[in-house]
């Protein structure tokens, strides 16, 4: 039986974002105050005749932070995962899905950011929207194997322990799962703050909670969050897809490719993947 939404309820939603917002902000004055120091160092060295510098820009130095917040919020949000599953246990529990059955989300989450990357840029949501451009100097304001490590891994894990492990469960004590999934991917494309990155994080979203879901794990959302987020790293740090540009053509071609494909994928997780689900024995309660 749902319950009804209450103030409490409602701010027991919106916390968990709201509480990795102010974790990046006192991130960020831990990195300045930390290179503050630093600086101070270099410039004592100097005068004591040695010498060695500190080069990190504001960008860098947001990245560094980025990569601090996802490094500290990671066990605080798995740990409210866990203490949301005790207080509200499920009478259910589900059998593994086999592992090579697993294929299919990283490939999904690369195509459908390739897909709709360039649905987006086709759109050119950015010039009528503008935002994007600033944040995205600072998610790529490092080498190519930083950016792997943080967006790639540590930024997908925090993210869907909070907006798919955490919101999204919340939610759902209070609304079917299309509804639940619709106001996660809503709250999940206002929290990257500008139109491009929203509507882009508001249209995976459906499809990590659709994941999810089918999967009855958290490894799915988070293993097509991590590919989506790689190409995203490859796509701007390499020449992986400068071929696209070519013609509108071959443009439109790859886009429409990417999508079809991933619709394919889709499918077959649609057909293949449905964990058995099994009452779970609570008789060990009342020993």
């Amino acid at each position: 039986m749902r319950k009804h939404l209450d103030i409490r309820g409602f701010f027991q939603i919106v916390i968990p974002p709201v509480i990795y917002v102010i974790v990046q902000r006192i991130a960020g004055y831990v990195v300045v105050f930390g290179m503050t120091l630093m600086s101070f160092g270099a410039m004592t060295g100097i005068l004591r005749g040695r010498s060695f510098s500190v080069n990190l820009d504001w960008n860098e130095m947001g990245f560094v932070a980025m990569a601090l917040a996802a490094l500290v919020s990671i066990p605080l949000f798995l740990s409210m995962k866990n203490r949301d599953e005790l207080q509200y246990p499920s009478d259910y529990r589900y059998e593994p899905v086999a592992r090579w059955r697993y294929v299919y989300v990283p490939a999904v989450g690369f195509l459908m950011a390739v897909g709709t990357n360039q649905l987006i840029s086709l759109l050119n949501i950015d010039r009528f929207f503008p935002g994007y451009e600033e944040t995205s100097q600072t998610l790529y304001a490092m080498n190519i194997w930083a950016e792997l490590a943080v967006l790639g891994i540590l930024v997908p894990i925090v993210e869907e322990l909070i907006f798919r492990a955490v919101v999204y469960e919340r939610i759902r004590r209070y609304c079917s799962v299309t509804a639940a999934a619709l106001w996660t991917s809503f709250f999940f494309g206002v929290y990257h703050g500008n139109m491009s990155q929203g509507i882009y994080a508001f249209l995976l979203s459906l499809l990590m909670v659709y994941v999810k879901e089918k999967y009855h794990t958290m490894t799915a959302p988070i293993l097509f969050h991590m590919s989506a987020n790689i190409y995203s790293v490859l796509a701007t740090e390499t020449a992986l897809v400068d071929w696209v540009t070519e013609s509108l053509e071959l443009y439109l071609a790859v886009m429409v490719l990417s999508f079809a494909i991933s619709l394919l994928a889709i499918w077959r997780i649609q057909e293949e993947v449905a964990p058995e689900r099994v009452k779970k024995n609570r008789e060990w309660h009342n020993d």
